[in-house]
């Protein structure tokens, strides 16, 4: 399953007004599967979760925060799961900033609306100011396709350093747009908080090496997720409270056709957990000899440095938990955030 700057002061301007440019090389380019000029948020590793990323803690809330859902309803394949995660994500909003002074705004395609282009065209004409928080969720297939360019290094199955050509695309139905064009028509919004979530597929090249076994394909969920209640002080300080940019995708995404994406539902459910602490399970198999013993795992605090503040570097983990208990993988290479 396929299912994861600024040239000139006036284009940064009109960007910042929601005003899109009449060259702006975005809406000009002729194929927006191939990434339009530079791509600052380059991977240094793929398959695993990456450590940096640029978000900070602001004191202030935002105004306005504008989701735009991109979803592959059509997907082959994939369609009953993505209009399950579709549902599934806007009523989290919805639900999360209830009764706040945050106001949501969703921006959503109609069948015949859902195209490369018009997806680059809402993002540019959106009216955003720099109080304001901008979230870009995408369901559906993803591919990795050849580029000339180098855009990471990582490791291959002998251990070596390897180059990395190939850029993610999200596939919408029969086109592709580049995660790079994502992530660039979002800079220029000037949004204070910009946050990309992709459940879509970015497989791994020939010779890479995940680092741990791969989620089993023959995906059955083994525990129940929780998803009645938002936990909405955690909610707010991650989507309210925060600056900066950041970006989450799958590296081999998986679906159940009645419960959505594991990435999209462990997210829903990471956002309704209400515990300060969770209990986490071992992301690999244990060695024979101790396989039958009790394992005894201290809790880890999702508040790891006790600051009374949930950031996304410490939110990723219980994420990962939630997936790596969720779907029984041996491991929690799934995430990837920059």
């Amino acid at each position: 399953m396929h299912k994861v700057f600024l040239s000139a002061l006036a284009l940064c301007l009109m960007a910042q007004l929601g005003l899109a440019s009449a060259d702006d090389p975005l809406l000009d380019a002729d194929d927006l599967s191939l990434p339009v000029g530079s791509d600052p948020y380059v991977p240094r590793k793929i398959g695993e979760v990456l450590s940096t990323f640029n978000a900070r803690r602001e004191a202030e809330p935002v105004g306005a925060v504008h989701v735009v859902l991109v979803t592959d309803m059509d997907a082959v394949g994939l369609g009953k799961s993505v209009v399950r995660d579709h549902a599934a994500v806007k009523d989290l909003f919805t639900r999360g900033f209830a009764g706040t002074a945050v106001q949501v705004r969703f921006h959503e395609f109609a069948d015949n609306e859902l195209t490369p282009r018009n997806v680059v065209k809402t993002i540019a004409g959106l009216n955003l100011v720099a109080k304001d928080a901008l979230v870009v969720y995408f369901a559906g297939h993803g591919e990795l396709v050849p580029t000339d360019e180098v855009v990471g290094v990582i490791p291959n199955v002998n251990g070596a350093r390897e180059i990395f050509r190939s850029h993610h695309v999200l596939k919408i139905g029969d086109e592709g747009l580049a995660r790079a064009n994502v992530r660039s028509a979002m800079e220029r919004t000037g949004a204070r908080l910009k946050v990309l979530l992709a459940d879509a597929c970015r497989p791994l090249p020939p010779n890479a090496n995940p680092g741990r076994a791969p989620l089993n394909p023959e995906f059955k969920p083994r525990t129940e997720l929780d998803t009645r209640s938002v936990n909405k002080t955690v909610f707010s300080e991650l989507f309210a409270l925060q600056s900066g940019f950041i970006d989450v995708s799958t590296g081999v995404a998986l679906a159940d056709p009645d419960r959505g994406g594991i990435l999209t539902q462990c997210f829903v459910a990471a956002c309704c957990y209400q515990s300060p602490t969770f209990t986490s399970q071992p992301r690999t198999r244990p060695p024979a000899a101790v396989r039958d013993r009790r394992l005894t795992i201290a809790p880890t605090r999702i508040d790891r440095n006790g600051d009374n503040f949930v950031n996304w570097r410490e939110f990723l983990q219980l994420w990962l938990h939630l997936i790596v208990d969720y779907s029984g993988a041996e491991q929690s290479a799934g995430l990837d955030i920059r």
